[in-house]
């Protein structure tokens, strides 16, 4: 091996094998906001099984009244195409149609129905199905979210509660 290729090999497995450079120091990190109460009820809100589901219906009903408006609009189509048949060079031509070598076609088909009281009807089934979907979903957003312990009202007297809920408070 030349002396080149060497100095170019070392030169690649120490640039590949050395540790790595820092060049900057990392930006320190960013202290964790404190979550309160507020917040905390509505990120449980919106991780809701009950809320994920009805929100999910509600998204899937809007798709289902724009797919039924949709249908209610006209359809156009269109196909196109170029037959060249090669001419022999007599004037006849030989297996040449009789518009010519060169043919061009073009066809544009236009469809919607005036009167079509069938889609018309889908449509408002869709469209009253959005907005029963759209109430639960509100409904749901504004019920607290299920909660693994039982009501404290129902287990402790009022006094205790209240005697709890300034103890809590006051281990800040």
């Amino acid at each position: 091996m030349s002396p080149s290729v060497i100095r170019r090999l070392v030169l690649l497995a120490a640039v590949t094998l050395a540790p790595p450079c820092a060049a900057q120091t990392p930006p320190p990190a960013a202290q964790p906001t404190p979550l309160t109460l507020a917040a905390a009820l509505a990120q449980a809100r919106m991780n809701s099984q009950a809320y994920r589901q009805a929100d999910l219906a509600a998204q899937l009903a809007t798709e289902d009244r724009k797919q039924a408006r949709a249908a209610l609009l006209p359809s156009l189509s269109e196909f196109s195409q170029f037959i060249y048949t090669q001419p022999n060079g007599t004037p006849s031509g030989v297996f040449v149609a009789n518009d010519g070598p060169k043919i061009y076609n073009t066809w544009v088909t236009v469809h919607g129905d005036v009167f079509a009281p069938g889609k018309w009807a889908e449509y408002r089934v869709a469209a009253a199905a959005e907005a029963s979907a759209r109430a639960k979903a509100d409904i749901a957003s504004r019920t607290d979210p299920i909660s693994a312990m039982p009501p404290l009202g129902l287990i402790l007297k009022p006094h205790e509660v209240r005697d709890l809920v300034e103890f809590l408070a006051g281990m800040r």
